[in-house]
């Protein structure tokens, strides 16, 4: 079987992460966790590996991503989650064991995909991804699928303790937008960053 080449590991995306103030930079300070890693981890899915950093994956054989069962607290440098919080039924769970695992000062680094990069609908299911339960644009949300990431987060940042400090369209390469029923090429994604206080 035959699989893909995940979002983590395209060249575009390795190539703008490894540029200064990129994501790679900022994650070289200690040990992360990336979370929905994917079950199968060939060579290409350990994208850490090549840019020289610690990372621990987890997946669904480690356990329930909403929960990250048996991580200590403040344990981890960083967590990074790629193409995974779309598929989560409480993001809101998620995100507080995500930041629940991360030493005050931080990061978490998290890629969904950007509804009008990667498929333009408004409704789900995705043509793509049956499992995805919400879709995201940058800042507003927009009828019942699709959440706005600033929208969601700036309530959560006092509660939960974190500073949201990008959110960032990426789309290096991106084409077939135009095109509803064709899936898109290069990067399609959102990226946010969070700073634990």
């Amino acid at each position: 079987m035959h699989l893909a080449l995940p979002e983590s590991a395209k060249q575009e995306t390795v190539l703008r992460r490894s540029m200064p103030g990129g994501w790679y930079v900022l994650m070289r300070a200690g040990c992360g966790i990336d979370v929905g890693a994917g079950k199968a981890l060939p060579a290409a899915w350990r994208w850490w590996e090549p840019a020289g950093l610690e990372c621990d994956p987890w997946d669904v054989d480690q356990g329930d991503a909403h929960f990250l069962a048996g991580v200590e607290d403040a344990s981890y440098a960083w967590l990074y989650s790629s193409h995974c919080l779309e598929h989560l039924a409480d993001p809101d769970l998620a995100l507080r064991n995500w930041l629940r695992v991360v030493r005050p000062g931080g990061r978490l680094f998290i890629a969904v995909p950007h509804r009008e990069l990667y498929e333009r609908r408004a409704v789900l299911p995705s043509n793509f991804n049956h499992e995805h339960l919400r879709y995201y644009l940058p800042h507003r949300g927009d009828g019942v699928h699709t959440v706005g990431l600033h929208e969601w987060l700036s309530p959560l940042q006092r509660p939960l303790g974190f500073d949201v400090e990008r959110i960032e369209t990426c789309d290096w390469g991106c084409t077939n937008v135009r095109e509803p029923h064709q899936h898109a090429v290069g990067e399609y994604q959102l990226e946010v960053t969070l700073w634990k206080r």
